[in-house]
């Protein structure tokens, strides 16, 4: 175990190491699809076992980690209990190289695989963020979502979505301190907005695109914990985490 930790570190030795983490189809393998500019077939389609192992790509100079879905029921002809065994026990694998773990969750509160894990990791000394993947459909085009999303990010409303991001504070407040829940960002953002931005020629419906998927908010965050705190997160990896 510790010769394939030491190797793992020494995957990450010379960039910053993120991973992305969620149960299937949450929009993990969405969002690292549009940071690594991959095409639609890099995305799965719902069933358990579409990302088997840990595939690494690059994103600026960041060592990016897509990690198969977990929590989920079924699998390719293995019991289901197996099947999320097998890939929570991959998807943990990343701990010792990742420097910052980025868990997407859809509008659903924190379940338990993912509370455990969140666990493990602060106990480890381990920073995370949690992107909210908000769902809504892309049929209608743009301006139907963006009305959709507006009713979405409303502070109050049936729809919107202020009741799960403090249901996920609270879950995470049980999970690992109150205190320490309340310095985890939650950045809501639409991930499938954000891979069509990607996909379309015109740039100025990319442009449209990508505003109503809020990307720039998730990547103002990653920029503001690399710039302030990179230095510490990486001897935390190399150093703190035999």
């Amino acid at each position: 175990g510790l010769r394939s930790d030491l190797l793992a570190k020494q995957r990450s030795l010379d960039r910053f190491c993120m991973a992305a983490v969620g149960r299937t189809k949450a929009g993990k393998s969405t969002l690292i699809a549009t940071l690594s500019g991959r095409d639609q077939g890099a995305i799965g389609d719902g069933r358990q076992g579409f990302t088997r192992y840990n595939r690494a790509y690059t994103f600026c100079g960041i060592r990016l980690i897509d990690t198969p879905g977990i929590g989920a029921a079924g699998g390719q002809g293995e019991a289901s209990e197996q099947a999320e065994q097998r890939d929570s026990a991959v998807a943990r694998s990343i701990f010792p190289e990742t420097d910052l773990v980025c868990f997407v969750i859809d509008s659903d509160s924190i379940v338990p695989c993912t509370r455990e894990m969140m666990q493990q990791l602060h106990q480890r000394g381990k920073a995370f963020l949690i992107l909210l993947n908000v769902k809504a459909s892309l049929q209608g085009g743009r301006d139907l979502l963006r009305s959709r999303l507006e009713a979405k990010f409303a502070p109050v409303g049936e729809q919107a979505i202020s009741g799960n991001i403090a249901a996920i504070r609270r879950d995470l407040a049980k999970a690992i301190g109150v205190r320490e829940a309340e310095a985890v960002p939650i950045i809501p953002i639409h991930a499938k907005a954000a891979f069509k931005a990607g996909q379309v020629t015109d740039l100025t419906e990319a442009e449209e695109w990508r505003e109503l998927s809020r990307l720039d908010h998730f990547l103002e965050q990653l920029d503001q914990t690399i710039t302030g705190q990179a230095p510490q997160l990486r001897r935390r990896t190399l150093r703190d985490n035999p």
